[in-house]
């Protein structure tokens, strides 16, 4: 957090006293006491900017705003976080490349940002700079913001779609981009889904798992394809899948008794099976019991069950958070050991909450995209205060 000094030179001493009073922030006669954390129940890292709802259901958003994916109705950037609108009744955010989304408790649904492939969702090819809903229905239950495109659910399990189609990430059958949500098949049995850069992978409530888009580098899991898969396809035969992250070429997962596993590009190590080798199928990176994952560009983070947070691949801007700047083919431990609830991975920086619901970044900050007041990289986490 900035924290400005004023230099305020008045005449009526009277009037000096009551303006002291109301800049509770002027560290002029001392050094200010130190500001607790912000607690958060929702955080999302996006390309090279970042999302949060703090714990009274107000929304925040850093970094870069070129396109207005801030929302807070400027376009220029910020290092510290900024208020989106007023509202407090804000529960999830996803943030993608250069635009967001959300969702209310009331189950609307919301979107800001660019808007050049339809990912919006307004039915226009029109960006903007402050929160727009998304068609007037209210029963949306959560939201993933991938590169150009979003997949939704609703709460009566269908699956909806909407933006950049170029690989058939849209699982419709065609490759035609889309300016609002229409609904993929009409299945009700979703349970969960995760936006990548340009494909898509979801899981139902048997457990099933499936996978749609771009296959070029491995990323849905059933080998390599130039032609891409443009409706779902069901991976394997098992029926034990509880979790997934789709990331830029690289897909996590998940399955009921705790164990991790990964597909797709490993050119950084991101697969985190010790190898940079391809993967173009399914491998277990881990037995361990996994809770949370999430899938960057070329990294990838990932909770314990026991709380520890742990990273690897890519480390060139400290994204791994183990205070090195050094790649990891194998997970490494997050340096200060605090026990996690949940983390998100975007470009080059990630986000995560704490079990206190403290929220804490690191990795790259060319936008001020950590949200700390500067411009600096950090390999390891900072706690943000807004």
């Amino acid at each position: 957090m900035i924290i400005r000094r004023y230099a305020v030179f008045v005449l009526a001493a009277a009037v000096l006293a009551l303006f002291a009073a109301a800049c509770s922030n002027d560290d002029s006669g001392g050094p200010a006491a130190p500001e607790e954390l912000t607690t958060c129940i929702s955080v999302s890292a996006g390309e090279n900017h970042t999302l949060a709802v703090d714990s009274d259901g107000r929304l925040w958003a850093w970094g870069h705003n070129r396109y207005g994916q801030l929302g807070d109705g400027t376009w220029e950037d910020s290092n510290v976080p900024v208020p989106v609108g007023h509202d407090t009744d804000w529960k999830s955010v996803s943030a993608g490349n250069h635009f967001s989304v959300a969702v209310k408790h009331n189950g609307t649904l919301w979107a800001w940002g660019i808007n050049n492939k339809g990912q919006l969702g307004t039915g226009l090819p029109v960006g903007c700079n402050a929160p727009v809903q998304v068609g007037n229905d209210g029963d949306w239950k959560a939201v993933s913001a991938g590169a150009s495109f979003v997949a939704a659910l609703k709460d009566d399990g269908s699956l909806w779609t909407w933006g950049d189609n170029s690989m058939g990430q849209l699982g419709d059958g065609t490759l035609v981009d889309v300016y609002a949500p229409h609904r993929v098949g009409g299945e009700k049995d979703w349970a969960e889904v995760s936006a990548g850069s340009t494909h898509c992978v979801a899981v139902k409530k048997d457990g099933s798992l499936w996978a749609w888009g771009d296959s070029r580098l491995g990323q849905l899991g059933e080998g390599l394809s130039a032609v891409p898969r443009a409706t779902p396809v069901r991976i394997g035969g098992e029926n034990d899948w509880v979790h997934v992250s789709a990331g830029w070429g690289h897909t996590l997962a998940i399955r009921k008794d705790g164990s991790l596993w990964a597909w797709g590009d490993n050119s950084h190590g991101q697969i985190g099976d010790g190898t940079t080798a391809a993967r173009p199928s399914p491998v277990m990176v881990s037995p361990a019991s996994w809770k949370g994952i999430s899938a960057g560009y070329q990294f990838s983070v990932g909770i314990l069950h026991d709380g520890s947070l742990w990273a690897w691949g890519d480390n060139s801007y400290g994204q791994l958070a183990d205070g090195t700047k050094t790649q990891s083919v194998e997970p490494v431990r997050e340096v200060s050991g605090s026990p996690w609830s949940f983390a998100s991975a975007g470009r080059q920086h990630a986000i995560a909450i704490r079990n206190d619901g403290t929220a804490w970044v690191w990795g790259a900050n060319w936008y001020g995209q950590l949200g700390d007041g500067t411009m600096t990289d950090s390999p390891v986490p900072l706690g943000l205060t807004f």
